[in-house]
């Protein structure tokens, strides 16, 4: 997003939101550290992506502790869901 555009470069409605909802017509913004470089799950080699998972199910087990459970239904679209009757054994 880039909410600082040059007059004439319309913003997409997604920055239009966004800066009415800050009440502001543009906001400057500076990177406070190097964008990190990420690799979607599809393109990851095998042992990435299966650490990865690994990350992601420690995390969804800690939401569910904490009492954040995600829909069981997320898994028919793709996403993952905490619902421990659908995890994976980690």
């Amino acid at each position: 997003m880039c909410f600082e555009r040059v007059p004439g470069d319309p913003y997409s409605l997604v920055e239009l939101a966004v800066l009415r909802a800050l009440g502001v017509n543009r906001l400057h913004v500076e990177t406070q550290r190097p964008m990190l470089t990420v690799t979607p799950g599809p393109f990851r080699k095998e042992g990435e992506a299966a650490e990865q998972q690994g990350l992601l199910d420690a995390e969804m087990r800690e939401m569910a502790d904490r009492g954040l459970v995600t829909p069981a239904w997320a898994g028919e679209f793709g996403y993952t869901s905490n619902d421990t009757s659908s995890m994976r054994a980690g």
